[in-house]
């Protein structure tokens, strides 16, 4: 559970390295400490499940898989933190 005294963990799970990049810059500044990374959904379970962060970032188009598998994944073994979906896709891909 988040404290004063606890920095909230997140981890990015995107293939583009910049967009990474990115993101992470914009968690710290928030002081949110990004405490892993994962370019694709089998490490994005492995390190999800092993570090348990308060939120995990997913881009919604991943190369091997969608963001939307990755976060049905995360539910069925029961991760309990904040996902926030992101896509650097053009707005018409969504709809």
């Amino acid at each position: 559970m988040n404290s004063s005294n606890h920095n909230m963990s997140a981890v990015i799970i995107d293939d583009h390295p910049f967009a990474r990049l990115a993101l992470k810059t914009v968690l710290e500044n928030q002081n949110i400490v990004v405490t892993g990374e994962a370019a694709d959904d089998f490490h994005a379970i492995q390190l999800v499940d092993r570090l348990q962060p308060d939120i995990v970032i997913v881009d919604v188009m991943l190369i091997e898989s969608s963001g939307i598998d990755v976060v049905t994944k995360l539910r069925q073994k029961h991760y309990a933190g904040s996902i926030v979906m992101v896509s650097g896709e053009k707005p018409n891909f969504l709809s």
